[in-house]
């Protein structure tokens, strides 16, 4: 069973993505990080984590799109690990909205959630859907 378990460092944490038969369930970027555009909407699907090494490429995504003319939409579902640096990254864009505008966050990380209700409880232009 132990050797059906793949250990991935990935800048210094221990990532453990259970792996049947040598193929991993979320393969990994270089960085740690996957962004993909959405298909159906503006924004982005998150795979991996967001940490202080991967924030920049975080960032550098998300940013062109909260200057587009609609909401922007974040899957989060298959995110594994975030910090206060991707929470920053959110605040950021959404304070960047126009008004009217929304930051929609889609299965954030508990994790993720429970900091953005402690530290930015009242921002108007993110929401967070289940």
């Amino acid at each position: 069973m132990l050797e059906d378990v793949r250990h991935v460092w990935v800048w210094g944490w221990l990532m453990v993505a259970a792996g049947i038969n040598g193929r991993a369930l979320a393969p990994l970027g270089q960085s740690g990080l996957q962004i993909r555009q959405l298909a159906d909407r503006v924004g982005l699907e998150l795979v991996g984590a967001v940490d202080l090494t991967t924030r920049g490429d975080f960032e550098q995504s998300l940013t062109p799109l909260v200057s587009q003319g609609s909401d922007v939409h974040l899957d989060m579902s298959r995110l594994v690990f975030s910090d206060v640096a991707a929470a920053a990254v959110l605040v950021a864009a959404a304070h960047a909205l126009p008004e009217g505008r929304r930051l929609v966050l889609h299965r954030p990380p508990e994790t993720l959630r429970r900091t953005l209700e402690l530290l930015w409880p009242e921002l108007p232009t993110m929401e967070v859907a289940a």
